[in-house]
């Protein structure tokens, strides 16, 4: 919830979301891949002064998706 929270007060993070949060979880923050050492890092900052510690950040590409095989 909290990078969730953090990420929307960032103009360059187009929209964010939990994902898997029972089992602790992850955030999944939409960005232009310009905009990635600015979110990041205001991510970390928020993290670590909630938590003092840093938090993972994984930097993901979308792909074209699942199709059939046939």
């Amino acid at each position: 919830d909290l990078l969730v929270k953090a990420a929307a007060g960032i103009p360059e993070a187009l929209g964010a979301r939990l994902s898997g949060g029972g089992f602790g979880g992850g955030c999944v923050v939409l960005l232009r891949h310009e905009h990635l050492a600015a979110v990041s890092s205001a991510l970390q900052d928020a993290f670590r002064s909630a938590y003092s510690r840093e938090c993972a950040i994984i930097e993901m590409r979308p792909s074209a998706g699942a199709e059939l095989l046939s």
